[in-house]
């Protein structure tokens, strides 16, 4: 589990209006979201906080044993079934926050000693080197401060690793006594080249990411005591270390950051969680852009407590968050946000007990999540989102579907699979979920969902039909055209055209809900101005298939609630 602390200074303060952010609930707004395909627990009481997917497909998994005696590295199979184990460390305490695959296969792990440390210090930087197999090849110590420790790492374009996290210096008689940005650089085999501190003596600053910019430089993300309580910190310096400019984002409130991305555009996403914004305690995003200027800032909520505790961009250029949500004296559940690259959600899921303290995107498209030692493998994440101007969103390759767009926006799709509730006809088995931002830059979109030849062995072709889910009931889209001469490895296609008004649905309708509606007592978003727009799923049914006596319609999704300790 992150530890969280309270922490520290400010520099460059932005201000936001308390109503200026509108909150998501995550109730139930879950439709193309991923699901389950397994979860193993990998290390019983330990302590995991580092994941990746190792090179031949399976997992690597960092943190500490139970007490954090000594640093703790497990690798599974890609079904998560545990190959080995290791234990490293001395008579006192290690614990390892951070791990790597290094190109020989082999392993790096980052975090601190108490075994191993300087005269005078109480903590060490540690920083060991593994064979394939987890076999010790070294191991490094970092000293001469009071104590430090290292939160994250990364590799460097020379084969080095970058590291960063917390240092008490040693200071002089009032000379304060406040944590600090520890930044350390080494080669390849550990020795270090240079190490920086940034420090204020006003308050205690942390670091818990870091990452190699395309300049290379580095860019940190954590938390500095601000104008109100802590406020998110971004600090990017040059290849040597040497500050080049600071952030500071936030509201009156406390506000924690925890990672940070350098994303596609040259820009950085930071997230993490504040309450300066109403609404008690929410999972944070700000996208900056390469100077650290705010673009945009969004707050995500479950029923009560969120906490984000880690990024990352997706291909289409998006993101995806993870932490924790929480209800009130029950145990946290892992929650992920998916959005588009405005930030905007486009699904949001639970799944189960316990909290993201790392996740990545896995080689299958789906995604790696740890909790404790706990591993989780989702399925494939079908959406494909992306700002269209006059061309094409293809999203084949994930949900046999394009986009055609006329005009400009920003446009998703996805597919997902679904239990009835209420059948009403026969389906062949694909649900789509489209989505918009808005509809002031968009004259016509065209749905088209291809099929295949194992699609048109299970109904009569000729009577395929798309309809469009209400939000109370599914109803005949209209146009739509059926094309059943072969396209490519297709047999055939059906497109829905959408406009500004006389078509089912019209491009309003797609507009503002994220994908899948909960049914529950309470809507799922709460946009500006309350109003809860119609759910916008595409389903395509055969009525051939009905008159068989064959069922397969949409149930609601179950009300997800949660919190967090």
């Amino acid at each position: 589990m992150t530890v969280r602390k309270a922490a520290v200074c400010a520099m460059t303060f932005v201000t936001i209006s308390l109503l200026m952010l509108p909150q998501v609930m995550a109730d139930a707004v879950e439709g193309s979201a991923p699901g389950t395909m397994w979860s193993k627990d990998c290390g019983g009481n330990a302590r995991g906080y580092s994941v990746q997917q190792a090179m031949d497909g399976g997992y690597i998994i960092a943190g500490a044993t139970h007490l954090w005696e000594d640093m703790y590295l497990v690798k599974t199979d890609s079904s998560g079934n545990v190959q080995w184990h290791r234990t490293y460390g001395g008579s006192a305490s290690e614990c390892a926050y951070s791990v790597l695959q290094t190109s020989d296969g082999g392993y790096v792990l980052a975090g601190y000693t108490e075994s191993y440390v300087t005269p005078g210090s109480a903590r060490n930087v540690y920083i060991i080197k593994t064979d394939l197999n987890g076999e010790l090849v070294w191991s490094k110590s970092y000293g001469g401060k009071n104590y430090a420790y290292a939160l994250s790492m990364d590799y460097t374009s020379d084969g080095g690793f970058i590291l960063t996290g917390i240092a008490l210096p040693y200071k002089p008689l009032g000379g304060g006594s406040s944590e600090d940005v520890y930044l350390l650089k080494t080669d390849s085999n550990g020795n270090m080249e240079w190490d920086k501190i940034f420090e204020d003596d006003s308050g205690p600053e942390e670091a818990w990411s870091v990452q190699q910019t395309s300049d290379g430089g580095y860019v940190i993300g954590g938390w500095t005591h601000g104008v109100g309580m802590n406020d998110f910190y971004l600090i990017k310096t040059d290849s040597s270390g040497n500050m080049q400019w600071d952030k500071t984002y936030g509201g009156s409130g406390n506000d924690q950051a925890y990672s940070v991305q350098q994303a596609n555009d040259g820009g950085y996403v930071i997230t993490g969680h504040t309450d300066s914004f109403g609404g008690g305690t929410q999972a944070y995003l700000v996208k900056a852009d390469s100077n650290g200027n705010m673009m945009w800032q969004k707050t995500y909520k479950g029923i009560e407590t969120t906490y984000a505790d880690s990024v990352q961009q997706t291909s289409d250029g998006g993101y995806v968050i993870a932490g924790a949500t929480y209800e009130l004296n029950k145990p946290g559940e892992i929650y992920l946000v998916r959005t588009n690259s405005n930030g905007n959600v486009l699904w949001g899921k639970t799944y189960g007990t316990g909290e993201a303290s790392s996740f990545q995107p896995t080689s299958d498209g789906g995604y790696i999540i740890l909790s404790g030692f706990v591993l989780l493998k989702t399925e494939t994440d079908t959406i494909v989102s992306g700002t269209v101007t006059n061309g094409v969103l293809d999203a084949k390759s994930k949900s046999d579907t394009e986009v055609y767009v006329t005009g400009s926006g920003a446009v998703a799709v996805g597919k997902y699979s679904s239990t009835p509730a209420t059948p009403t006809f026969t389906a062949v088995g694909k649900y789509l979920d489209v989505l918009i931002d808005s509809a002031s830059g968009i004259t016509e979109l065209k749905i088209r969902f291809y099929y295949t030849d194992n699609d048109a062995s299970l109904f009569d072709e000729a009577s395929l039909k798309m309809y469009w889910w209400t939000g109370s009931e599914w109803v005949l889209c209209n146009p739509q055209t059926l094309h059943i001469d072969a396209v490519n490895d297709y047999s055939g296609y059906i497109e829905v055209t959408a406009q500004v008004t006389g078509t089912t649905p019209t491009l309003n309708e797609l507009v503002g809900t994220p994908f899948g509606f909960g049914g529950s007592t309470r809507p799922i978003i709460q946009p500006v101005g309350g109003v809860v727009v119609p759910t916008n799923k595409l389903e395509i049914v055969t009525p051939y298939l009905a008159l068989a006596g064959l069922v397969i319609a949409v149930s609601t999704v179950a009300v997800v609630k949660k919190r967090r300790d």
